[in-house]
């Protein structure tokens, strides 16, 4: 057996997939951390109205294709520095109704495409 876990490809358990897993859904399910297993190709990702509070770094790293991130209506009240890294398709990041006070500027680094 191997260190590492698999790239993930199913669709974690929470959450609803479509498209081949490419757009994952998990919104009111009361999730208190963003779930572990999303799909390597993934490119949308909706996680709001759930308890997520800290969005810790790499949290999203092996999600290359990822395009849209939907973390509202959440309660965030910490992005650590690197918690958007390897995101280089990001062009939208919904962070609106969560309790952050400040965020790092560091976080959004490498999100060349974030508009």
């Amino acid at each position: 057996a191997g260190g590492g876990s698999p790239p993930a490809t199913s669709c974690p358990a929470a959450c609803s997939c479509s498209n081949q897993a490419s757009r994952v859904i998990c919104t009111r399910r009361e999730l208190a951390e963003v779930p572990a297993s999303i799909p390597v190709n993934t490119r949308y990702l909706n996680l709001q109205e759930n308890g997520i509070q800290v969005i810790r770094t790499d949290t999203f790293k092996h999600l290359r294709h990822l395009e849209i991130l939907q973390l509202s209506k959440n309660l965030v009240r910490k992005i650590e520095v690197g918690a958007f890294n390897g995101l280089p398709s990001l062009n939208t990041l919904e962070l609106f109704d969560n309790r952050l006070t400040t965020v790092p500027t560091q976080a959004f680094e490498y999100l060349s495409k974030l508009r």
